[in-house]
């Protein structure tokens, strides 16, 4: 498939996921289980990742290639230590500046008399506050399958197909795809933080040519902000 239509199947396939595919989950959830459990909601949130971020791997072109990157090798240089010191010193650096970036935003909102919170994080406090929450269950569906299908999806998929759509500009595809992956998180405070996490995961997996640095890191960052809220 040439680039420029894997690119609109891509556009295509997300529109079609969001309008269509998790709506008709979520109503199949609810229609199997009027009283929706907390630990049956975290299923639901498996199945759902699975299907928009995993399951394009199967039809498209890159995702073939994706899943080479994943059990490949890394980049030669990664294997000197001071190189991959640097990169991981870079890695928690930039976890921080994402984490003061979004407190600096709510701490000035609330200067202004406006109180502002990321909607995935109330998400998750709802779930633990309701104390039905299964932790293993909570952490493989918040934390490990997002880190795992988002990079297949975002990285592993659209960032090569920008890419190669765009083969004369080295930054444009990593920075679309990251405002890209910040705006399916759907929410504007958390858009500047998730925008950088985001650069860094193109960072990563362009430069590793690999998927399972930019898999660790993002791991790292849902596993950090879900102990933060237990």
């Amino acid at each position: 498939m040439r680039p420029q239509n894997e690119l609109i199947a891509l556009a295509v396939w997300t529109l079609v996921s969001l309008s269509l595919l998790t709506p008709g989950l979520m109503y199949l959830v609810l229609e199997l289980s009027p009283t929706t459990f907390v630990n049956t909601q975290l299923i639901t949130n498996i199945v759902i990742s699975l299907c928009i971020f995993l399951l394009p791997t199967l039809f498209f072109s890159s995702g073939t290639s994706a899943w080479h990157r994943l059990f490949g090798p890394l980049s030669p240089k990664y294997l000197q230590p001071k190189y991959l010191l640097k990169v991981v010193g870079l890695s928690l650096l930039t976890l921080f500046v994402a984490h003061l970036l979004y407190t600096g935003i709510v701490e000035v909102a609330q200067l202004f008399g406006y109180r502002l919170q990321d909607a995935i994080e109330m998400h998750l406090q709802e779930l633990i506050s309701s104390g039905a929450a299964s932790r293993p269950l909570l952490f493989i569906s918040m934390a490990i399958v997002p880190a795992i299908t988002e990079e297949f999806f975002f990285r592993g998929i659209l960032q090569e197909v920008l890419h190669r759509h765009l083969p004369q500009h080295h930054r444009l595809p990593l920075l679309l795809t990251a405002g890209i992956f910040a705006l399916f998180h759907g929410t504007l405070v958390g858009f500047p933080s998730r925008m950088l996490l985001g650069m860094m995961l193109g960072y990563l997996a362009k430069d590793s040519r690999s998927l399972r640095l930019p898999i660790l890191f993002h791991l790292l960052n849902n596993t950090l902000a879900l102990l933060s809220l237990l």
